[in-house]
């Protein structure tokens, strides 16, 4: 008897959709939550299986008919049609409310689904062949059910997790349609096969089958999912095209597909389920306020282009690095005309170029992007200062991944001596991830370029890793805490924003590209494109440089707590590569010649002012 009433909910069916609405809710957590997403399936699963059971009821007649469902629980007796009805509204109302629980629109398309299926799909699958597009519509709603049950909105996602499988099931119906012919048209059921002959099923099949493959590979382009996903995606398709070519030349027979297509989607949702990225809101627990700072700003240095770091010698000595590849001289608060180092071989492409410098001692250090061989790279050297010009004197640092985008570039001496080296992912997030790749990281290395006895892993540079394109390194004042500022996704897992700033930690894994946002250690996440760029401390106050927002953020920061977050001068410099402070002064630089500003005359400027 139990078996019984284990048999008419559809088991397997019922099991395949809750799998399908488990990867639906994995798809759409920010935050990693199993518990959530097996409650959720197992609403689904109740739902599905009540309108089995309903499904069972309204054919019980039907069944009896056919050799293959005489022997089913109802059209035998061994469960009652009425005990049926109640057992099947019962399951599908607690599924139903389950769901509800989650969300109310969640809620409206698991009703849809039991409507369609128990009452539609069953009525027209005895008089017309349309049931097949009918009965696809409850069997292609699971997915975007356990996503919109996390997300409460069903947004493009939701509605390609719903064209996937809605486009996969007349294909997948039609295959089993032809090798149950027989039995199908012994009691005059409407379907295809039977009804336009086997020829026109099989090349109406295969055209379901091939419109799955870009609905599929569309789903990268809106989704949070990695370049992996992509190649598999495509490998994927590629030996489902391939196989559904057998299957048109009659090397393939209808059961090897049916079998193959349920492999086909299994692997798509697991897939999807598996390379999911991971995106965390904001943990500030303070709202940006834009506020306008009672100071006097004036023009420090002018007719620059595009600088991009400032350091000083002492209060009469200071040089500016502008991306082009010059090293400029300020010399008791004048520019002088006279570049104090030109970089001969910098490639000044994009966004790479002379990026940051650093000044220890009498050295510089600058960290650039060059070519080689017709690859980029970047690398960190070190002149000699000589007066009103610097000499080279050797490489600390080479071949770290360049790019046109995302290369990093700050570099900063720490507290305890050592350089800290901001490299970016060059727009290939794997690398991040890749602890024998320089790209992705901040490196920390001692004066002459050798790597600490105490860097978190043996023989390399990398202090942590993880990051997509951090460029800005600030120690607080008291704690002497690191943190650094980065650029969040532009376009990737079609996100954009989420720029953060994070408390670094040596040998911390930051998550890119499978975190988006937040990890333990951030302190700040901007959902709007902000992006941060160069930063440094006055006290328990972080100033940070912003391009896009154009406003130099000020953030009060006490115990690793951000107690305040405030943003001066928005849009009335125009972008802010960098902030400097030093005797008093806090320093700010322009970015306006960048490409992706509008330049004020006399631009770029160095600005500074006094609180």
């Amino acid at each position: 008897m139990i078996k019984d009433y284990i048999n008419i909910i559809k088991p397997s069916i019922s099991l395949w959709v809750s799998i399908t609405a488990f990867s639906g809710s994995l798809i759409a957590q920010d935050s990693l939550d199993i518990a959530k997403s097996l409650l959720i399936s197992l609403f689904v699963f109740l739902s599905a299986g009540g309108a089995s059971v309903l499904n069972n009821y309204f054919d019980r007649e039907l069944d009896k008919s056919m050799e293959r469902t005489k022997n089913r629980p109802i059209p035998s007796g061994r469960v009652s049609p009425k005990f049926a009805v109640v057992y099947g509204i019962l399951l599908s109302l607690i599924g139903l409310f389950g769901i509800y629980y989650f969300s109310i629109k969640a809620f409206i398309l698991d009703l849809i689904a039991i409507i369609s299926y128990s009452f539609l799909y069953t009525f027209l699958k005895r008089r017309h062949s349309i049931s097949l597009i009918v009965g696809s519509i409850p069997g292609a709603l699971p997915p975007s059910i356990g996503y919109v049950a996390i997300r409460n909105e069903f947004d493009i996602t939701a509605f390609i997790l719903f064209s996937i499988l809605f486009l996969w099931q007349p294909a997948h119906f039609i295959y089993l349609s032809i090798f149950l012919k027989k039995d199908y048209s012994s009691v005059n059921i409407p379907v295809i096969s039977v009804v336009y002959g086997e020829k026109y099923a099989k090349f109406l099949s295969f055209i379901y089958s091939i419109s799955l493959i870009p609905i599929t590979i569309i789903l990268f382009f809106v989704g949070r999912f990695s370049n992996a996903f992509f190649i598999f995606i495509l490998f994927i398709n590629f030996l489902w095209l391939f196989a559904n070519s057998l299957y048109y030349k009659n090397l393939l027979r209808e059961k090897a597909m049916f079998l193959l297509s349920n492999f086909y989607v299994l692997l798509i949702f697991l897939t999807m389920a598996l390379d999911r990225v991971i995106v965390r809101d904001a943990p500030q627990k303070v709202r940006d306020r834009i506020v306008e700072p009672n100071v006097k700003v004036e023009i420090f240095a002018q007719n620059l282009e595009i600088p991009w770091e400032l350091a000083f010698f002492n209060r009469n000595k200071a040089i500016v690095s502008e991306r082009v590849g010059r090293i400029r001289l300020i010399k008791d608060g004048k520019l002088v005309d006279k570049p104090y180092y030109s970089f001969n071989d910098v490639k000044h492409v994009g966004e790479g170029g002379l990026l940051g410098i650093a000044i220890r001692d009498s050295f510089i250090y600058a960290y650039y992007t060059y070519e080689d061989r017709g690859k980029i790279f970047n690398k960190v050297v070190r002149l000699k200062d000589r007066g009103d010009s610097a000499i080279f004197d050797k490489v600390i640092l080479d071949k770290i991944p360049g790019a046109m985008y995302h290369n990093g570039g700050r570099i900063k001496f720490g507290p305890d001596g050592y350089l800290y080296i901001t490299t970016g992912d060059i727009f290939q997030g794997n690398l991040a991830q890749d602890l024998n790749s320089l790209a992705g990281k901040i490196l920390r290395v001692d004066m002459d370029g050798k790597i600490p006895k105490d860097n978190p892993f043996k023989n390399s540079p990398i202090y942590s890793y993880g990051h997509r394109n951090p460029q800005g390194l600030a120690w607080h004042s008291k704690t002497k805490t690191l943190y650094s500022s980065e650029h969040g996704p532009s376009g990737e897992f079609g996100l954009t924003g989420y720029d953060r700033v994070n408390k670094i930690i040596k040998g911390y894994n930051y998550g890119w590209p499978k975190i988006v946002g937040a990890v333990d250690n951030t302190i700040i996440v901007w959902k709007e494109t902000t992006p941060p760029s160069g930063m440094d401390f006055l006290g328990d106050s972080l100033f940070i440089a912003t391009l896009a927002s154009k406003c130099l953020i000020m953030v009060e920061i006490k115990n690793n707590l951000v107690k305040n977050i405030e943003r001066w001068f928005c849009n009335k410099y125009g972008r802010i590569r960098s902030v400097v402070v030093f005797e008093g002064y806090i320093y700010f630089l322009t970015s306006n010649r960048d490409g992706r500003g509008i330049p004020y005359e006399n631009d770029d400027k160095i600005y500074r002012f006094k609180l």
